[in-house]
């Protein structure tokens, strides 16, 4: 924009962000060093070696823009910045006092909820819009009180609180923690507030808010807010009665539904192996990892229950043509009164909670079939699959046909293109094809790439999931007598034979992500006065979310045992979570995937898709940095907890998760001491600024110096149609 006012010889340095924008740099720096003193160092060069022209133009920019301050890297995680750091609570313009309020770029903005900041997380170039000026619209939630009683027990963390429990009342609601006449809350800690709040998105809600209390003013004066700021922000929140007393239930809000949950109901938990929400009890986890390695992961809609249409249904619409007909059907034949669910999807397309299904290809089968019926192009879209959280149940021949269209293209068209370029499979290669319905048949056929399949010798077999859960069929004799004779010991489940689906259960990945607790940290000290220590071939990390936390873990006395287990700090930023957790050893690697084994990964993220913490980690849990560590000084999460040991001691006994486990006082003593003083230390974390690192020739609007300020073709359009 500077660039298209500049060529309009106007004054480039007029265009800022109208409200205050902050950029944390945090998604930058990946784990390629651990379990070393001098990883951190080794990890934060890297990162300016991979990111020097990025890091020179965002250096520019801190210079160029009024209203715009860059955090630079190596300063932390976003979310911990800005509750540590950037959060106002109240702002002041002149003699005007307002609530504060933000929009992020990322769905865990909610964080700073827990500091009692309305906050959510919006798309690029919405929150581009805020910047210039532009307002934010949001429809209308629900606000839904969530009354707190009871005692949580010592094994419960807050990452615990509401992991996957019963919060799902809708995507567009906005939660509001209340404990009128119970002082659980009122005690709770900005850290697990915060904790709590920045799950949002895995419970489903636009915003889990924290009214500010006493507490929250005492934060802001542990953070170094000064005592004229945090005085102004009582005075104005008292004035329009936002100051809360949660032992007052006469300052309790009128809500749209009140849910009430009992601590003690709730369970130390992971979410795993593939999605945040499949919440698992830490007691049922080993039987848990052993069904998912036979079984598919849990779905939330009932196989062959039939749906009506419905018009006041989620549905965009209801095609009229989609009425009186069977369910396996080919295209040009009537379509279905009732839908069953044919597939579950979990793709970022389908599941979007805003957009509908996805785009429709106009050259597609499924195009085509809906031209058919005398819809133009730009009705496509509307068609087809409902809105969903995570699962999208797709109902209706039509969503069968988009669906099956673009999952038979690729390797259709793949085995075209080996046939015609000469290839062929090698004989003692089982090679099968089962189709999950004759729909699919069709396409195949319709597509031409039926034969050139049948031509590497994938035939179609049946109709039905088969290979998918072992029922692959015999191998030739030959093939098994060599396999059997050349012996491979691994744990094997699949044909009768016994020569598939090889796995194991050992954990690779263990990452810790730090905020402003160091239960961890406890838990590791404990674990290395017992005598417990951690497998070499497991990657572990430590990326506090802010440099304070480092701070306040070294002065508790905790940061060497950690050390001791591996869980050096690696950086300063999201890394692995995010999936920058960087490479395995090249053995390990190597005996993955000659092996086909299934290894874990623990995370104390937000994210655990398949691949998402590591390419080689199929399985991987979300967990409190508690059990990060428990996992990792057992090796795998093939372990119950409360009947195996997690090692043994220097005199060889075993030694329990129970044993070393840090108790609620132990943890209230140290933050008490240690975590309340070292607070003050942020400003001084974040104001440090290394010239050597950030060292360029500032730009400030003159010619382009480095590529990265180039812009695309879309301002020269501006510029046309300022013209």
């Amino acid at each position: 924009m500077r660039d298209a006012v500049k060529s309009l010889n106007g004054d480039p340095q007029k265009i800022n962000p109208i409200c205050p924008s902050d950029l944390v740099i945090d998604h930058s720096v990946q784990v390629d060093f651990s379990r070393s003193s001098s990883a951190l160092e080794k990890n934060e060069n890297i990162e300016f070696q991979r990111n020097g022209e990025r890091f020179k133009f965002l250096k520019w920019g801190a210079k160029a823009f009024r209203n715009m301050l860059i955090v630079p890297p190596g300063s932390g995680i976003v979310h911990q910045v800005n509750l540590e750091y950037l959060a106002r609570v109240v702002f002041t313009d002149g003699d005007t006092l307002y609530p504060d309020s933000v929009v992020g770029t990322d769905s865990h903005t909610t964080m700073i909820n827990g500091l009692g900041v309305v906050g959510w997380g919006v798309g690029g170039i919405e929150a581009e819009a805020v910047m210039l000026g532009q307002a934010i619209s949001l429809l209308l939630p629900e606000v839904i009180g969530y009354k707190i009683e009871g005692k949580l027990s010592q094994y419960v963390t807050s990452n615990n609180f509401f992991n996957g429990r019963v919060f799902y009342s809708g995507f567009t609601c906005y939660k509001d923690f209340q404990t009128p006449g119970f002082q659980w809350l009122r005690e709770l800690s900005i850290a697990d507030r915060a904790t709590i709040s920045n799950m949002c998105p895995e419970y489903g809600a636009t915003v889990g808010f924290f009214p500010v209390d006493q507490n929250s003013l005492e934060y802001l004066k542990q953070t170094n807010r000064s005592d004229a700021k945090v005085a102004a922000v009582k005075a104005y929140l008292e004035s329009v009665k936002l100051l809360r007393d949660y032992s007052d239930p006469s300052q309790d809000p009128v809500f749209s539904q009140v849910v009430t949950l009992d601590l003690a109901t709730v369970v130390s938990s992971v979410s795993g192996p593939k999605r945040p929400h499949d919440r698992v009890p830490v007691t049922d986890m080993k039987q848990d990892f052993l069904s998912c390695l036979t079984n598919k992961v849990r779905g939330n809609a009932p196989e062959g229950q039939l749906y009506p249409w419905d018009l006041s249904s989620t549905y965009i619409k209801r095609p009229p043509f989609f009425d009186g007909m069977g369910r396996d059907v080919t295209p040009g034949d009537r379509v279905i009164e009732q839908a069953r669910v044919l597939l579950l999807l979990g793709d970022s397309v389908t599941t979007d909670h805003i957009s509908p299904a996805g785009s429709i290809a106009r050259t597609s089968a499924a195009a085509k079939f809906l031209a058919s019926k005398g819809l133009s192009p730009p009705d496509f879209n509307s068609y087809g699959s409902r809105r969903g959280n995570d699962d999208v149940m797709v109902r209706g021949t039509f969503a069968n046909i988009r669906i099956v269209n673009k999952l038979v293209s690729k390797p259709g068209l793949l085995a075209k293109k080996a046939v015609e370029a000469g290839l062929s499979v090698a004989p003692y290669i089982k090679t099968s094809l089962s189709p999950g319905s004759g729909v699919v048949t069709y396409y195949l056929r319709e597509s031409q790439v039926i034969e050139p399949l049948n031509q590497l010798g994938f035939d179609v077999v049946g109709f039905g999931c088969m290979t998918c859960i072992g029922n692959s069929g015999p191998l030739d004799p030959p093939i098994v007598d060599a396999i059997e004779k050349n012996k491979r010991d691994f744990s094997v489940t699949d044909d009768k034979q016994g020569t598939k689906s090889l796995f194991q259960n050992e954990l690779v990945v263990a990452g810790v992500l730090s905020g402003n607790r160091n239960f961890e940290g406890l838990l590791a000290k404990k674990a290395v006065e017992a005598g417990l220590s951690v497998a070499p071939y497991i990657k572990t990390s430590l990326s506090p979310g802010s440099g304070v936390v480092t701070y306040y873990l070294r002065e508790s006395q905790v940061i060497e045992p950690l050390n001791q287990l591996g869980f050096d700090v690696v950086g300063f930023g999201c890394m692995t979570c995010i999936g920058n957790s960087g490479p395995l050893d090249p053995p390990i690697v190597d005996a993955i995937e000659k092996n086909e084994l299934i290894v874990a990964g623990v995370l104390s993220g937000n994210r655990n898709f398949e691949g998402r913490i590591h390419p080689n980690t199929r399985a991987n849990y979300l967990a409190s940095p508690l059990l990060v560590i428990a996992y990792a000084l057992a090796g795998t999460v093939d372990i119950d907890f409360e009947k195996e040991p997690i090692g043994t001691n220097k005199q060889g006994a075993p030694v329990f998760l129970r044993d070393i486990w840090p108790s609620r006082s132990e943890i209230h003593a140290v933050e008490k001491q240690h975590v309340d003083d070292g607070l003050f230390m942020l400003s001084f974390f974040l104001q440090v600024d290394d010239g050597r690192k950030f060292s360029v020739i500032l730009r400030f609007d003159t010619e382009v110096d480095i590529l990265y300020y180039k812009h695309g073709g879309i301002l020269n359009y501006m510029i046309r149609k300022m013209l």
